[in-house]
């Protein structure tokens, strides 16, 4: 449910903010708008490589936790004969064993996608400044009006919160949709 929720709060209506916004930027004036929205290429290719490659170990993490949700259910269930047979220590090590792998993972998918998001809004904030800098160079030369590097700049924050919005979203979605999957 709230997997749906998060494509219809977030991912449609920035998407169709952004579509509505990159038409406008465009129309302004073309060079811009081209270079405005540049970053989306690197973007979308971090995106795709990270489902990729992240997904496998998104699922091998589920897999453990469903594994160490049943050693716990079953040490809870059969207590007293793990305790009678001096087994506690057994099932205390194996579920720990599991978490600290559950753990591993999970750290190491987290690093890449903080990595990854660095390397995306760096590549915004980059453009953005590009865009900004060949927008008053243009308006210098009189080929552009002053309304358009306005609209760029005052438009470029809130898209760029929104593409952030969006792909945190969509890690979001993309992490859950193994736990909804099984």
């Amino acid at each position: 449910v709230e997997v749906v929720m998060k494509v219809y709060e977030v991912i449609i209506p920035d998407t169709i903010y952004l579509l509505v916004n990159s038409v406008v930027v465009i129309y302004l004036d073309w060079i811009l708008g081209l270079l405005f929205l540049f970053p989306y290429i690197p973007a979308i290719l971090i995106e795709l490589w990270q489902w990729k490659n992240l997904s496998p170990r998104w699922m091998e993490w589920e897999n453990l936790k469903e594994e160490s949700q049943g050693k716990l259910h079953q040490s809870i269930i059969n207590i007293t004969t793990v305790q009678d047979y001096g087994k506690e220590q057994k099932e205390i090590d194996d579920f720990t064993s599991i978490r600290k792998e559950m753990a591993k993972i999970d750290k190491s998918n987290c690093n890449t996608l903080h990595r990854n998001s660095f390397l995306t809004n760096s590549s915004f904030e980059i453009f953005f400044y590009l865009t900004i800098g060949l927008g008053i160079y243009l308006l210098i030369n009189g080929e552009i009006k002053q309304g358009t590097i306005v609209y760029i700049i005052s438009t470029a924050g809130f898209t760029f919160r929104l593409v952030r919005e969006a792909l945190d979203s969509l890690h979001y979605i993309m992490r859950n949709f193994y736990s909804v999957d099984r």
